[in-house]
């Protein structure tokens, strides 16, 4: 019944983890990769977490959210743009899925 209105086989190619993506990535380039919490703060009574990824001691993103993990996924997915590894288009068509 499902399979009318999703297609199976791009939910099990999709994968989000955009963190474990550009680790991948920066290996088979020699690069290195690492994060840096830049800053905890308190936004509407609850903690949040402002993380810088850095490739090859560079800073090339930035994000925040309500926890650590999340905001270097968000991080690594526009580090990603931002090296040409995914178009702004790949993010628009995953969203359209």
């Amino acid at each position: 019944m499902l399979r009318q209105y999703i297609n199976v086989h791009d939910l099990e190619t999709f994968d989000d983890n955009y963190k474990s993506q550009l680790l991948e990535w920066c290996q088979k380039n020699g690069q290195t990769i690492s994060y840096k919490l830049l800053a905890r703060y308190k936004f509407e009574k609850r903690d949040r977490f402002k993380v810088a990824v850095m490739v090859d001691g560079k800073k090339v993103a930035t994000a925040d959210d309500f926890n650590k993990k999340s905001a270097e996924q968000i991080a690594s997915e526009k580090a990603m743009v931002a090296l040409g590894i995914i178009s702004e288009e790949d993010l628009e068509e995953d969203d359209d899925e």
